[in-house]
């Protein structure tokens, strides 16, 4: 901008003076010189754009004029829109070649790609055997993929679309096996028949697949395949996958029974009544294997005679019978009553003697007689007393409990 114009007073009367008027802009006849009052002059806004992408370069000219890509696209010469005149332009296509064809060439033409011929047995054998899809086929046998999928169909081998994993059997959590194998083994430990989930589907069903059982391989140093994998329990998995260089005989052993076992063993032996730590504490405190393996287990409130006690035509166990509406005492009490020899039925019915939680009325006649008989520290009067005055003996009650009293 010249020095003149840096005072818009002085803009101001020269833009009066030279035709301004509203819905016209400032248009340069040299661009080269800049604006100054000898350079510029006011036209309609459509010339002065025509006229700077002309001076500038930037605009498309053709047809003898000079028009942004946009301009082109709205003129009715124009069979393509803007977008796509500017990617010819920037392809090299002429101008008006550009604007009014429907269809161009791009770039140099190519050379005719040299005829390769397919390998039909081989190309079957990797769509139907190993199950991979026709892009993967065409890839690794250079093949186009429309001819390769053409000459598949015409010979019956074109396999159909797969059905979605979401609508398999168990296909989601099978999906996430085969998944998991491929990432922690790689693609060369996987035999040719399950680098395709389908096929990998179709042998897991048959072959035992359950949930909660997990894929094994039984040789280690074979791939993972329908031949070498089977379907295990977790513990006889980790079992089998151990290295055999890893030594697993027990560091010490315990003979009882006329067998000789390590610990670990002797603790999952059916006659074993503790856990393993139990066990060697046991043994470390100076027992017999026998009594050790077989002795009762008297923290554990459960471990009762089979763990499960029975009582009115019933098998249940320690926690059902505390449950049971006809229990008047807790699961401990009754499992230190049965160790006593007392009989199930009484354990679980009988309440404890002078218990708040017992109405007055709740002791019979017979439960007197199993307190007389079994509890040394009740006297015969305190038990008469306590029944006389809870109304027992047909004398008259002192009170009436409505609602047990709270612990």
């Amino acid at each position: 901008m010249c020095r003149a114009w840096h005072d818009f007073q002085a803009f101001q009367a020269w833009a009066q003076s030279s035709g301004y008027r509203h819905g016209k802009g400032l248009s340069l006849r040299v661009r080269s010189r800049g604006y100054a009052p000898g350079n510029c002059a006011w036209a309609i806004r459509g010339e002065v754009v025509r006229e700077g992408f002309a001076a500038s370069g930037r605009g498309i000219r053709a047809f003898g004029e000079t028009k942004s890509a946009e301009g082109w696209g709205r003129d009715p010469r124009a069979v393509v829109n803007s977008q796509t005149i500017r990617v010819r332009i920037r392809s090299g296509v002429p101008a008006k070649l550009a604007i009014t064809s429907k269809r161009v060439t791009l770039g140099q033409p190519s050379e005719p790609r040299a005829y390769r011929p397919i390998d039909w047995a081989r190309a079957r054998r990797m769509h139907l055997v190993e199950g991979l899809d026709t892009a993967q086929v065409a890839k690794r046998l250079g093949a186009s993929y429309s001819g390769l999928r053409d000459g598949l169909r015409r010979r019956g081998w074109l396999r159909e679309r797969p059905t979605p994993i979401r609508e398999l059997k168990h296909g989601v959590a099978l999906h996430r096996v085969w998944s998991d194998l491929r990432e922690r083994h790689g693609e060369r430990t996987f035999a040719p028949e399950w680098r395709a989930f389908p096929r990998f589907h179709a042998w897991a069903l048959p072959s035992g697949y359950q949930k909660g059982l997990v894929i094994a391989r039984l040789d280690r140093r074979e791939p993972h395949g329908p031949k070498n994998c089977v379907w295990l329990p977790r513990r006889e998995a980790l079992k089998l996958g151990r290295p055999k260089r890893v030594s697993r005989t027990p560091r010490w052993t315990i003979t009882a029974f006329g067998e000789t076992k390590g610990p670990m063993a002797w603790s999952r032996d059916p006659r074993c009544t503790v856990t393993l730590t139990g066990l060697a504490g046991r043994l470390k405190r100076g027992w017999k294997p026998e009594d050790a393996i077989t002795g009762r287990n008297y923290r554990a409130s459960v471990e009762i005679e089979g763990k499960a006690i029975e009582a009115f035509g019933m098998t249940k166990s320690l926690a059902a019978w505390e449950r049971d509406r006809r229990a008047r005492v807790n699961g401990p009490s009754i499992a230190r009553r049965i160790r006593r020899g007392i009989a199930a039925e009484t354990a679980i019915t009988t309440p404890a003697f002078g218990s708040a939680h017992d109405e007055p009325h709740s002791l019979t006649a017979p439960h007197l007689a199993w307190y007389l008989q079994n509890c040394k520290s009740i006297t015969h009067d305190s038990a008469t007393r306590w029944a006389c005055e809870s109304g027992k003996c047909g004398g008259p009650r002192p009170f009436q409990r409505s609602k047990p009293v709270p612990r």
